[in-house]
């Protein structure tokens, strides 16, 4: 079976909608065991999220790994973070996600839902 994600907007302009990603329709790419969708302003992102002005063209990647997810941001202006014990953390290396662990790409905070 292939991959599935369910990303759940939590705040900012896509607030309360769901985003839901299938690798075997083609949505971001299988790469060496590892499934990748990339965050970001332009078209043709995996996620795009033009409606935020504070997320870069090319904002940031999610890594499946096995049965976790990583988020690594790409030298974006405005960063990504994790919300760690109520604080935001900026993410400088890749870091993975714990289950139900809310991230925030530019303004917008999401989740993955399993």
């Amino acid at each position: 079976m292939k991959p599935a994600v369910t990303l759940m907007f939590m705040s900012g302009v896509e607030d309360g909608k769901s985003l839901t990603l299938l690798a075997e329709s083609g949505d971001g790419t299988l790469r060496d065991g590892e499934w990748v969708l990339t965050v970001g302003r332009q078209d043709d992102r995996d996620i795009p999220l033009q409606r935020d002005s504070f997320i870069s063209r090319e904002h940031a990647r999610l890594t499946l790994r096995g049965d976790r997810w990583w988020l690594e941001d790409l030298k974006s202006r405005n960063g990504s973070y994790v919300e760690l014990d109520g604080e935001e953390i900026r993410v400088q290396e890749a870091v993975a996600l714990h289950e139900e662990q809310l991230f925030k790409i530019g303004r917008t905070w999401l989740r993955i839902q399993k």
